[in-house]
């Protein structure tokens, strides 16, 4: 929805929305986004079929306290930078 989006504003042509993916590090229910294991994929995905976006980053929000969250958020940086065939501080 968001690409669709994206491709039917007046954004110049050829200029990518950037978007952070947001992962669930602590694996609580109550909190949005893809899976650790899943974000490798999810960039894939959005590189191949949302040309309208551009994966910019990843995005956590960890539990209360919980700074390992951020340990993780960590690793998942470094495995979207290998699917995206990018260097981990361009994300």
């Amino acid at each position: 929805a968001l690409d669709a989006g994206v491709a039917g504003s007046d954004r110049l042509e050829g200029e990518k929305l950037g978007v952070y993916l947001q992962v669930n590090t602590s694996g609580e229910e109550s909190k949005s986004g893809c899976a650790v294991g899943e974000v490798a994929e999810l960039a894939r995905h959005v590189a191949a079929n949302c040309l309208g976006l551009n994966v910019v980053g990843v995005m956590c929000i960890g539990g209360v306290g919980e700074v390992e969250s951020f340990g993780v958020l960590r690793g998942c940086r470094r495995e979207v930078a290998g699917a995206l065939g990018v260097e981990e501080g361009e994300l």
